[in-house]
């Protein structure tokens, strides 16, 4: 008994003796700078401070490489110097993912999987398909390069160029680019929730025009500032106003052309941001759409979003999210303009089939997750080195959504009941994890209605 209790009593000192980081080893980055991996770090070369701390802050650390997306396997330890027993070494080894995808393009055109299985009669036509090629941390600075030309229902040309790292230091980052889109089918309206589409032969109904740039600044690893301008120019054929929806731009307009600027603050600090299992996030946005030389287009609007993860056991994870947007110009907003639930992220579970429109929203996304599988494999015998690691994992989850969404004006013109009403979504649902950087995630969900639907998702980290 005496041994066991010196034995305890001689770790305890151990883990709150005061420590000095000496250096940081890094191995396995071929490509990626050792800034970039330093950057991501709790404490950096110099810090002094209790073996028990720097423990308890390898995990997040860890977590935070991995959510970089260009790594697929990240093991970082603390080491007591041999030849300064004072000091402590940490030593970090990651596999590199791969950074070239030179891709066919073949996907649906949709919103999501059951607006075209159920709502679009599984058109095979309403397809998407072209070349893409994305080059993620293109210098080792995790850097992005994305070229790509679609066509098919969406015809499409953008070029897009990331760089988190303008300086050093790494608290500044921009980017640049250019897009230009059309297409001869759009949605023209929503009726009884539903989006209606419309298309005549041999016409190009709708045409979108963007260039811009942002700036980044990232004072500490939990804050993120972005600051962004763009010019927009959206067209659309002089049918679509005399036959199909004359306020699609209000006031008959064919052509709205406005600068927009956009201020994004994020404060992280989830574990794992790619699929959060700890911490919280708090995220403010500012547009302004519609100032200087053009004066076809005005709107200002702010959202503010928050996220809580808790760990309630070693494998059971507890999320809670609340998001709330509104809009500061209370003025008319045009069909094309006036979106809220249903449309990229933001949909609520049980309502994939649907779209909420209306100017402003609220809406909490809840869910409960079970970690079932997780393994780490070793693919020794496939050809690249970037894929030989492969960390799976799946999660079962269960899921409570309730939104609202405010609509003042088409809400009783097209029966589009869903607004003005609290919904709720309910229902089970799977993810999987690959390579710490994809997701495919399926979901059964039921609505107020006690309708059933499904959604599927695929997802990456880059």
């Amino acid at each position: 008994m005496l041994l066991l209790i010196t034995t305890f009593w001689a770790k305890a000192q151990e883990e709150q003796k005061i420590y000095t980081l000496s250096d940081v080893e890094i191995t396995g980055n071929k490509w990626t700078k050792e800034q970039v991996i330093l950057r991501e770090m709790n404490f950096q070369e110099g810090v002094s401070t209790s073996l028990d701390n720097f423990e308890s802050k390898k995990f997040e650390t860890t977590e935070r490489l991995k959510s970089l997306g260009i790594f697929n396997d990240v093991e970082l330890e603390y080491v007591v110097s041999l030849e300064s027993p004072g000091e402590l070494v940490c030593r970090i080894k990651v596999v590199e993912n791969w950074y070239i995808y030179p891709g066919v393009i073949f996907e649906l055109a949709d919103r999501n999987f059951s607006e075209w299985w159920f709502n679009q009669g599984r058109d095979l036509s309403r397809t998407n398909y072209g070349v893409r090629l994305s080059h993620i941390n293109t210098t080792g600075r995790n850097d992005k390069l994305v070229a790509q030309v679609q066509s098919g229902f969406k015809k499409k040309y953008e070029l897009v160029y990331n760089l988190p790292y303008l300086n050093r230091e790494g608290t500044w980052g921009a980017e640049a680019f250019v897009f230009f889109a059309n297409q001869d089918e759009l949605p023209y309206l929503t009726r009884e929730n539903r989006i209606i589409f419309g298309g005549y032969e041999d016409r190009i109904l709708l045409s979108r025009f963007r260039a811009g740039s942002a700036l980044f600044y990232r004072p500490t690893i939990y804050q993120h500032h972005l600051f962004r301008l763009e010019l927009h120019q959206n067209s659309v054929d002089p049918i679509v106003i005399q036959e199909l929806n004359s306020d699609y731009f209000l006031e008959s307009r064919k052509q709205i052309r406005f600068f927009y600027f956009n201020y994004h603050f994020t404060y992280d600090r989830r574990i794992s941001q790619f699929y959060p299992v700890g911490g919280y996030q708090f995220v403010f946005d500012f547009k302004k759409e519609g100032f200087g030389l053009y004066n076809e287009y005005n709107n200002t609007q702010v959202y503010v979003d928050g996220e809580y993860y808790h760990t309630l056991a070693p494998r059971i994870v507890l999320g809670l999210g609340l998001k709330v947007k509104a809009n500061l110009d209370r003025s008319t907003v045009s069909f094309a303009n006036n979106t809220a639930l249903g449309y990229g992220s933001d949909i609520l579970g049980g309502y994939y089939r649907y779209v909420i429109d209306g100017t402003d929203y609220i809406y909490s996304k809840n869910n409960l997750r079970y970690k079932a599988f997780q393994r780490k494999f070793d693919l020794k015998w496939l050809p690249l080195r970037q894929f030989r690691v492969l960390n799976a994992e799946m999660h079962g989850r269960l899921f409570a959504d309730v939104g609202y969404v405010n609509e003042r004006t088409y809400r009783e013109l097209y029966d589009n009941d869903f607004s003005n009403r609290w919904l709720y979504g309910v229902g089970p649902a799977v993810d999987i994890l690959l390579f710490n950087n994809y997701m495919l995630s399926f979901n059964l969900g039921f609505n107020h209605l006690g309708e059933r639907d499904y959604f599927f998702q695929y997802r990456t980290n880059f």
